[in-house]
């Protein structure tokens, strides 16, 4: 296609790959899997991760499976490993496009960074694989997500939004994946604490969590489980091509995955948020909360001082490490600045 880079042309010699058989026995990974996989969107819900997914699927050199993928979360690796096997090889060599490039393989699970086993089982089985991180003004993040649910669960309720101050489960640090304890009544994975970007990234283990400056912002009862990966951090904004922080994404992430064919550029987004075209039917709409209404500031006082920690110790601690990539460091930097201040005092 016209996207290709100046030399389409590969020079690497085609890997051969083991059959599936020796691969997987009764369901157990029994051996190296971790080609399978390049790169992986893992976090965070409602911040873009749709948009990356089909964005990275159109390049020539990727295969991404339409539609989240979590089957590390639900520890069945296995599950992974048959789904992608026949998608990333062909006749017992690694898959190539017509230029000879190997087709990367790449999936979204937006959860996966919360879960308690989705990185035990990247780690033990993916540990080369790269992994895309997009985030969000947590105040905007939760009233995406409260509406997405409020939508979805019509004419079931959610909880009032000052009701969802804090964990999601008293039982668990984790994001369940089937039934860990109980949920709050009506809840659906919706709390303030989801929107501690910074507690699951510190997961990773990118930093020296070595000073109590640092320890302070990170406090929480979630596993660490370092990944050997790179991470490729972004906000939300960066998606939408009119926002300065943009301009060099598409190009950004192409290196960062060593894609061999231009990305689409970036287009101008319309009829995102409560205007999104899934958001079709009027009734269940009714069901959304405008978060900047005065009933709902405890709620939003709370999200602006974890954005405000987030944002210190994704500035401090993780831009400083040498594994994670953010494109326009610095007007990435002013986005995060925006987390300590109230969204609705710039209406």
């Amino acid at each position: 296609g016209p996207n290709k880079k100046n030399n389409p042309k590969a020079t690497t010699h085609v890997e051969s790959v083991p059959p599936l058989s020796e691969l997987i026995h009764e369901e157990e990974i029994q051996g190296d899997v971790s080609w399978m996989l390049d790169f992986a969107i893992i976090g965070n819900p409602k911040c873009g991760t749709t948009f990356l997914m089909h964005w990275l699927s159109r390049s020539d050199d990727t295969f991404v499976h339409n539609g989240e993928v979590c089957s590390l979360s639900r520890d069945r690796p296995n599950e992974l490993a048959m789904m992608y096997y026949d998608q990333v090889s062909h006749r017992g060599r690694m898959a190539q496009t017509d230029e000879g490039h190997r087709i990367k393989g790449g999936l979204k699970c937006p959860k996966e960074i919360s879960t308690e086993k989705g990185l035990d089982n990247w780690s033990k089985f993916f540990p080369h694989t790269k992994f895309i991180i997009t985030t969000r003004h947590p105040v905007l993040w939760f009233q995406s997500f409260y509406n997405y649910h409020a939508y979805g669960q019509w004419p079931k309720p959610v909880p009032h939004p000052n009701e969802l101050i804090g964990s999601c489960y008293d039982e668990s640090p984790y994001l369940c994946t089937d039934h860990c304890g109980t949920e709050r009544p009506g809840n659906t994975k919706i709390c303030t604490n989801r929107a501690n970007f910074h507690h699951s990234l510190s997961r990773l283990g990118k930093t020296p969590m070595n000073t109590p400056e640092e320890l302070r912002l990170i406090d929480h009862d979630m596993s660490i489980v370092p990944q050997a990966g790179k991470v490729f951090l972004m906000e939300i904004s960066q998606l939408f091509p009119e926002n300065e922080a943009s301009k060099n994404l598409p190009e950004d992430i192409s290196n960062f995955l060593d894609l061999k064919y231009d990305l689409h550029p970036l287009k101008a987004r319309h009829g995102t948020g409560t205007h999104n075209h899934e958001y079709k039917d009027e009734e269940r709409k009714q069901a959304f909360v405008d978060i900047c209404e005065a009933q709902y500031t405890p709620v939003r006082e709370v999200l602006i001082q974890q954005g405000k920690d987030a944002a210190e110790w994704i500035t401090k601690y993780l831009m400083k490490s040498e594994d994670v990539v953010v494109s326009s460091p610095r007007e990435f930097i002013k986005l995060l600045d925006k987390w300590g201040e109230d969204p609705c005092e710039s209406k």
